[in-house]
């Protein structure tokens, strides 16, 4: 393995890395071109790597990337753009705030997933369409019939 990665990228520095000080279990090798770097900077860039690799996984589990129409740059610029402002715009939710009555406090001091703020929102729109059906049903006095047709017309007459 050595051989193969010194015949493809030159010189390379090595650095074995175990979860413990007893050196035991599985270890992860490190590779880097920087030959000047010592086994304590090569695990500090191989740490911080890990903590941003959520993001294209996110990216692709929750965004739709493989969905995206990613053959041109421009197609790949416009998903991007729409991925980040989707990303910033969760990460402000604030999951603290009642939704309606209900009071959200087990939110209150975490820091909520990537999937709880998805979800707080999709609560929220069901809220707000339960409301919005409750205040139809009682002002317009129409029936669950009515409301679905309302709801549905598009389907239902396509």
């Amino acid at each position: 393995m050595c051989r193969a990665l010194s015949k493809k990228y030159g010189k390379v520095r090595l650095a074995v890395i175990y979860d413990n000080p007893d050196r035991q279990g599985k270890p992860i090798y490190c590779f880097t071109r920087q030959l000047t770097w010592n086994a304590q900077k090569i695990v500090q860039v191989r740490c911080h790597r890990w903590a941003i690799e959520p993001l294209p996984e996110r990216i692709q589990q929750f965004l739709g990337a493989e969905d995206s129409p990613l053959q041109t740059e421009a197609g790949v610029r416009r998903h991007l753009t729409r991925v980040f402002v989707v990303n910033s715009l969760l990460k402000s939710l604030d999951l603290s705030q009642p939704i309606g009555d209900l009071p959200m406090t087990e939110f209150q001091n975490v820091s909520p997933t990537f999937g709880q703020r998805c979800r707080r929102i999709l609560l929220e729109v069901f809220h707000d369409l339960i409301q919005t059906i409750a205040r139809w049903l009682k002002e317009n006095q129409m029936t669950p019939s009515q409301v679905f047709e309302i709801l549905f017309n598009r389907l239902l007459y396509v």
